[in-house]
């Protein structure tokens, strides 16, 4: 999980920098993975660090898109 994990981060970094609203999916993709690694090896730090990041990227992907909208 945690090589599939950083691939999915750094292509959602890739599709960030050319401002593409799917960008937020990959890297929440990306850290749900690394979620599952530090639930796999036991590690809180990766568990509480990567859910935050999850938590805070869906909101901010649900704040494009209204935006998108109006």
């Amino acid at each position: 999980m945690g090589w599939a994990g950083t691939a999915m981060l750094l292509v959602g970094a890739w599709r960030l920098a050319s401002k593409d609203r799917n960008a937020l999916l990959w890297t929440m993709a990306g850290a749900v993975c690394w979620t599952i690694k530090g639930i796999s090896t036991a590690q809180l730090d990766l568990i509480v660090v990567n859910l935050a990041f999850v938590i805070l990227t869906f909101r901010t992907w649900l704040k494009w898109n209204s935006d998108a909208e109006t």
